[in-house]
C-alpha cells in the first residue's frame, strides 16, 4: 500500500499544487487522447452481500458473475486471506494470515454486464459492458498505477461516477470521453462530456468540481473546493463536509 501511494498518489499530490482553484474554464483538465485499456484483468461486481464483521472488515460477495471476494480493511484491500461465506446462516470467517492487496479467484473476466443496481468495480486494467437498460454505479481505483475503461451503451438511463482515481476512459455510443483525475487528491475533477443522464463525482480534498450543461450532477464535497457547472447543468448539492460553494461557471 505504501508503494502504492508513492507512486500513484505522490504524483497527484504534486500537481495539486500547480493547479487553481478558480472555476474558469482555463482551469479545466485536457482529456487524454487514447482510448483506455481494454485488456481484461480483475473485475469485481459488488455488492451482493455486505457484511461487517470482526475489526471492520467489510466483506462483499458476488453472485452469479463470478467467485471474486474482496474484503476490505479501512482504505486497504487485502490478498492472502481465507474468507468463507455460508449464505444460509450469512455468516463470514476471515484467516488472520493478511496482507494489503487484492482477494481474487485467478480467473480474469473479459467483460462483465452489470445488471441493475449493482456497483462495478475495475481494478488494472479492465472493461465493463453496461446496457441500455441498466442503471449502475461506476467505481474505479488505481492499482500498480493502472486503470480500466468503461464502455455504455447508448441511452443508459443513469451513469454515477461513483469515484474516480486515476485515468479512466468513457466510451458512450462511440464517443470517447477520458478523465484524468484522482478524486481523493487532486484540486480538479471534470464530469464533462458524458451522455448519461446523471453524473455523481465526489471531491475528498481541496478541489473544484467540473460539470459539463447535459449532466445532472451530485457533488460532495467533503473539504474546500466550488461546485462549478456551466449554465443549463442542474446541480444538486447532497452533502457539503467543510467549505465550499455552488458556482454557475459561464
Amino acid at each position: 500500500m505504501k508503494k502504492l501511494y508513492i507512486y500513484c498518489v505522490l504524483p497527484f499530490l504534486t500537481a495539486v499544487a500547480v493547479m487553481s482553484q478558480s472555476c474558469d474554464n482555463k482551469n479545466l483538465p485536457d482529456f487524454m487522447k487514447s482510448e483506455g485499456a481494454m485488456v481484461s484483468d480483475t473485475i469485481v461486481v459488488k455488492p451482493y452481500k455486505d457484511l461487517i464483521i470482526n475489526n471492520n472488515f467489510h466483506v462483499e460477495l458476488v453472485k452469479g458473475t463470478s467467485d471474486y471476494i474482496v474484503v476490505e480493511y479501512g482504505e486497504n484491500l487485502i490478498e492472502n486471506v481465507s474468507v468463507k461465506y455460508d449464505e444460509a446462516s450469512s455468516s463470514v470467517s476471515v484467516s488472520d494470515d493478511t496482507k494489503f492487496g487484492m482477494v481474487r479467484n485467478n480467473q480474469a473476466v473479459p467483460k462483465i454486464k452489470c445488471s441493475f443496481s449493482l456497483l462495478c468495480n475495475i481494478f488494472a486494467h479492465a472493461s465493463v459492458i453496461i446496457s441500455s437498460d441498466d442503471s449502475v454505479d461506476v467505481r474505479q481505483y488505481v492499482f500498480d498505477g493502472f486503470i480500466g475503461g468503461l464502455d455504455v451503451v447508448s441511452n443508459a438511463p443513469q451513469l454515477r461516477l461513483e469515484v474516480a482515481d486515476g485515468t479512466g476512459c468513457y466510451k458512450m455510443a462511440g464517443k470517447t470521453d477520458c478523465l484524468d483525475i484522482e478524486a481523493h487528491y487532486t484540486s480538479i475533477v471534470e464530469a464533462g462530456g458524458l451522455e448519461a443522464r446523471v453524473a455523481h463525482v465526489e471531491s475528498h480534498s481541496t478541489g473544484n468540481v467540473f460539470v459539463n450543461a447535459t449532466d445532472t450532477v451530485y457533488a460532495e464535497i467533503h473539504h474546500t473546493g466550488d461546485v462549478c457547472y456551466k449554465s443549463g447543468a442542474v446541480p444538486v448539492l447532497v452533502a457539503r463536509k467543510g467549505k465550499g460553494s455552488l458556482r454557475i461557471m459561464d
